[in-house]
């Protein structure tokens, strides 16, 4: 039985999934299988999994039920102490598994282990995001404070009974990490920049963003009691995400109208030089 089970959901990912199922074959850290979840994919991404041969690799091919089943569905199928989640278009460097696997082996407190990550888009690396190193219950509540690709106990999963189906349209991750935590569980962050993030055009945090005050609702009914404590922290952190979003609305209304006064001007620039 191998330490580790690699679980990574694919969906229409025939540009990254190559990458990404690369970056586990490049782990120092052999111990290790991998499960590719196959969630009803077109035919030429379904065609270049099922194309993968490697010995540690099983493919599971389903019709289209969404991320949240796909990954229940590979832990399921799993029976490693350790589960690591991966999207199938991001990827982890090569010491990550290693590195993270050491730490909860020697630290039998914590459940959950990522690291800060590179984001980064078609032109390369945008900025590399800095996080916590041991968010607590409280610091989730407030916001989430890990990516979703992380390593984690199968226990962990077992008792707070997998990811939550109610969070198909986004915020699962952040769900299962809040729930993780008020088991009592701590969570590691490890400080080097081990995983890249790539922003994509139509990803689902971005449907999630737009759907927030509905999801956002539904993980603050699921959790009301935990809420009630922290009162005065979680409203500090939201007049600090007003703050930001107004700031973030004035750049784009300053960007609109540059855009707008280009849109107007230049072409009367066009036609004034035409009659010079």
């Amino acid at each position: 039985m191998n330490k580790v089970t690699v679980v990574i959901p694919c969906y229409n990912n025939f540009e990254t999934i190559v990458r990404t199922y690369q970056s586990i074959l490049n782990q120092t850290f052999k111990d290790y299988c991998v499960i590719i979840v196959n969630d009803g994919s077109d035919a030429k991404t379904t065609e270049l999994v099922n194309s993968f041969k490697e010995d540690k690799l099983r493919v599971i091919n389903q019709e289209n039920k969404g991320v949240v089943t796909a990954r229940n569905n590979g832990i399921e199928q799993a029976s490693s102490q350790f589960v690591l989640t991966l999207d199938g278009d991001d990827s982890f460097e090569p010491t990550f598994l290693e590195e993270a696997v050491v730490f909860l082996e020697n630290n039998i407190k914590y459940g959950v282990i990522s690291c800060n990550y590179n984001v980064i888009n078609q032109d390369g690396l945008m900025y590399v995001s800095q996080l916590e190193d041991n968010p607590s219950l409280n610091d989730l509540l407030i916001k989430n404070r890990l990516p979703a690709n992380a390593l984690f106990r199968r226990l962990c999963w077992e008792e707070v009974n997998g990811y939550d189906k109610d969070f198909d349209e986004g915020f699962e991750d952040w769900d299962f990490w809040i729930n993780i935590a008020s088991k009592g569980w701590k969570i590691k962050i490890l400080n080097n920049p081990l995983l890249n993030v790539f922003v994509k055009k139509n990803s689902r945090n971005k449907v999630a963003m737009k759907n927030q005050i509905e999801l956002r609702r539904l993980v603050f009914n699921k959790y009301e009691n935990l809420y009630k404590n922290i009162n005065s922290e979680f409203s500090d952190e939201l007049f600090k995400e007003i703050e930001t979003l107004k700031k973030t609305i004035r750049k784009r209304d300053s960007s609109l109208d540059m855009r707008l006064g280009k849109l107007i001007f230049n072409p009367l620039r066009k036609i004034k030089s035409f009659f010079k």
